[in-house]
Protein backbone atom coordinates (compact mmCIF):
# COMPACT_ATOMS: atom_id res chain seq x y z
CA UNK A 1 0.00 0.00 0.00
CA UNK A 2 1.09 3.53 -1.04
CA UNK A 3 0.72 5.98 1.63
CA UNK A 4 0.86 9.57 0.33
CA UNK A 5 1.11 13.29 2.48
CA UNK A 6 0.13 16.58 1.55
CA UNK A 7 1.88 19.15 1.78
CA UNK A 8 1.12 22.31 3.10
CA UNK A 9 2.08 25.82 1.75
CA UNK A 10 1.19 28.96 3.61
CA UNK A 11 1.73 32.24 2.11
CA UNK A 12 1.49 35.06 3.85
CA UNK A 13 2.65 38.93 2.73
CA UNK A 14 5.54 40.74 4.78
CA UNK A 15 4.29 43.72 6.83
CA UNK A 16 4.20 47.11 5.74
CA UNK A 17 7.11 49.23 6.64
CA UNK A 18 6.03 52.85 8.07
CA UNK A 19 8.44 55.98 7.76
CA UNK A 20 8.05 59.17 10.02
CA UNK A 21 10.07 62.31 10.58
CA UNK A 22 10.09 63.47 14.45
CA UNK A 23 11.70 66.32 15.85
CA UNK A 24 14.86 65.49 17.89
CA UNK A 25 16.38 61.77 18.42
CA UNK A 26 13.63 59.81 19.84
CA UNK A 27 12.23 57.38 17.15
CA UNK A 28 9.49 57.13 19.55
CA UNK A 29 7.97 60.44 19.35
CA UNK A 30 5.04 61.77 17.45
CA UNK A 31 5.48 62.45 13.80
CA UNK A 32 5.92 66.51 12.86
CA UNK A 33 5.17 68.07 9.29
CA UNK A 34 6.73 71.44 11.04
CA UNK A 35 10.50 71.60 11.68
CA UNK A 36 12.78 74.59 12.12
CA UNK A 37 16.29 75.18 10.09
CA UNK A 38 19.57 73.85 11.82
CA UNK A 39 17.21 72.14 14.42
CA UNK A 40 17.62 68.04 14.55
CA UNK A 41 15.02 65.32 13.12
CA UNK A 42 15.40 61.44 12.88
CA UNK A 43 13.58 59.89 9.70
CA UNK A 44 12.19 56.50 11.53
CA UNK A 45 11.46 53.64 9.50
CA UNK A 46 8.98 50.79 11.57
CA UNK A 47 7.18 47.15 10.57
CA UNK A 48 5.54 44.98 12.98
CA UNK A 49 5.80 41.37 12.32
CA UNK A 50 6.20 39.69 16.05
CA UNK A 51 9.81 39.78 16.30
CA UNK A 52 9.96 37.51 12.45
CA UNK A 53 10.62 40.35 10.42
CA UNK A 54 14.02 42.93 10.06
CA UNK A 55 14.38 45.72 7.68
CA UNK A 56 16.83 47.61 5.54
CA UNK A 57 16.72 50.83 4.18
CA UNK A 58 18.50 52.17 1.20
CA UNK A 59 18.08 54.71 -1.21
CA UNK A 60 16.64 57.93 0.48
CA UNK A 61 16.10 60.78 -1.70
CA UNK A 62 14.63 64.09 -0.73
CA UNK A 63 13.53 66.74 -3.79
CA UNK A 64 11.76 70.15 -3.73
CA UNK A 65 8.80 68.75 -5.15
CA UNK A 66 9.63 69.26 -9.20
CA UNK A 67 12.33 66.04 -8.60
CA UNK A 68 14.96 68.68 -10.19
CA UNK A 69 16.98 69.32 -6.92
CA UNK A 70 17.41 65.37 -5.88
CA UNK A 71 19.60 64.94 -2.91
CA UNK A 72 20.83 61.46 -1.84
CA UNK A 73 20.43 60.80 2.05
CA UNK A 74 20.99 57.56 1.93
CA UNK A 75 22.68 54.78 -0.96
CA UNK A 76 21.62 51.83 -2.39
CA UNK A 77 23.96 50.50 0.23
CA UNK A 78 22.55 52.14 3.09
CA UNK A 79 25.28 54.24 3.69
CA UNK A 80 24.70 58.11 4.06
CA UNK A 81 25.26 60.00 1.04
CA UNK A 82 25.85 63.77 2.77
CA UNK A 83 28.01 62.84 6.38
CA UNK A 84 26.74 66.88 6.85
CA UNK A 85 22.97 66.14 6.62
CA UNK A 86 23.00 62.64 8.05
CA UNK A 87 23.89 60.35 10.21
CA UNK A 88 24.12 56.73 9.90
CA UNK A 89 21.31 54.29 9.96
CA UNK A 90 20.55 52.66 13.47
CA UNK A 91 18.77 49.62 13.48
CA UNK A 92 16.98 48.38 16.58
CA UNK A 93 13.95 45.56 17.16
CA UNK A 94 14.50 46.22 21.11
CA UNK A 95 12.64 49.28 21.35
CA UNK A 96 9.36 47.85 20.68
CA UNK A 97 8.81 44.21 21.54
CA UNK A 98 7.66 42.60 17.93
CA UNK A 99 8.61 45.33 16.05
CA UNK A 100 11.72 46.81 13.97
CA UNK A 101 13.13 49.57 13.39
CA UNK A 102 15.55 52.05 11.55
CA UNK A 103 16.46 55.69 12.23
CA UNK A 104 18.61 58.26 11.21
CA UNK A 105 19.10 61.88 12.61
CA UNK A 106 19.52 64.52 10.41
CA UNK A 107 19.68 68.21 10.44
CA UNK A 108 16.64 70.35 8.95
CA UNK A 109 17.44 72.13 5.77
CA UNK A 110 15.59 73.14 3.08
CA UNK A 111 15.42 73.61 -0.75
CA UNK A 112 15.96 77.82 -2.01
CA UNK A 113 12.84 79.16 -2.70
CA UNK A 114 10.71 76.42 -1.67
CA UNK A 115 8.82 75.66 1.46
CA UNK A 116 8.75 72.00 1.54
CA UNK A 117 11.17 68.73 1.47
CA UNK A 118 10.09 65.70 -0.14
CA UNK A 119 11.54 62.17 1.62
CA UNK A 120 11.14 58.81 -1.01
CA UNK A 121 13.49 56.23 0.21
CA UNK A 122 13.24 52.03 -0.18
CA UNK A 123 12.43 49.95 3.22
CA UNK A 124 13.47 46.14 2.53
CA UNK A 125 11.49 43.99 4.75
CA UNK A 126 13.04 40.86 5.16
CA UNK A 127 12.21 37.26 6.66
CA UNK A 128 14.71 36.69 9.48
CA UNK A 129 17.19 39.10 9.77
CA UNK A 130 18.59 41.93 6.38
CA UNK A 131 21.86 41.82 5.65
CA UNK A 132 23.07 45.31 6.57
CA UNK A 133 25.85 46.05 4.00
CA UNK A 134 26.86 49.69 4.45
CA UNK A 135 30.82 49.29 5.50
CA UNK A 136 31.85 52.31 4.07
CA UNK A 137 32.03 54.02 7.84
CA UNK A 138 32.77 51.48 9.81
Amino acid sequence: MLTTQGVITVTSTAPACSMKIVQGRDPLAQPTTLLFLGDIATMVFETEGGGRYDIFVSDCKVHDGSNEGIITLVDEFGCPGHRKLIGLTNYDNRIVPGRAFAYSHFKVFKFPDKDNVYFECRCHVCLGSCEKVCLKFK
